[in-house]
């Protein structure tokens, strides 16, 4: 198998950053029908190709091949995200769910994943849990005096949520 020429990848991925969709996921198709074995990160820029286009399905695999390849701290964090997010727009919030529990699993600080845990709290009807997993998020990562000015207002969202503002730190 020839390796894959670079040109083509750099095009295909300059096509979906213009919003080439139909463009870059056919130049996509012709690379991964070429070339068996890709680098991980080149995986990763085609199912960003087709998970613009609004192929998720297709983007699905891609990004599942991508994360069991090298790829940086960063490109995986964003490979968990946008695998977990294909997976929640194809209606499979409970392949979304075991992602996202991964990915916390190695990014346990990373606020992403708890937002999109919300996300799917929200579509699933438990909009308690979501806004009890946004106001951990705030409370996380919001430091300071950036916080303070809003602790009565997440204080009276938390009780509404049913949680004690005490229990969250609040």
């Amino acid at each position: 198998m020839m390796a894959v020429k670079r040109s083509a990848v750099d095009a295909a991925i300059q096509h979906s950053l213009a919003g080439q969709h139909a463009c870059a996921v056919a130049c996509f198709e012709a690379i991964l029908r070429k070339h068996t074995t890709l680098k991980a990160m080149d995986l990763m820029e085609a199912a960003f190709a087709f998970d613009r286009a609004g192929e998720e399905h297709k983007a699905i695999p891609l990004y599942v091949k991508a994360l069991n390849g090298a790829l940086s701290d960063d490109q995986r964090v964003n490979g968990y995200f946008c695998l977990a997010s294909s997976y929640r727009n194809v209606g499979q919030s409970a392949a979304a769910r075991t992602i996202l529990a991964r990915a916390i699993s190695h990014f346990p600080d990373e606020p992403i994943f708890s937002i999109l845990l919300a996300i799917l709290d929200h579509d699933d009807g438990k909009s308690s849990s979501a806004v009890s997993r946004l106001i951990e998020v705030c409370r996380g990562h919001i430091r300071g005096a950036n916080i303070s000015h809003y602790s009565h207002f997440l204080a009276r969202e938390a009780r509404k949520a049913g949680h004690s503002p005490d229990s969250l730190g609040l």
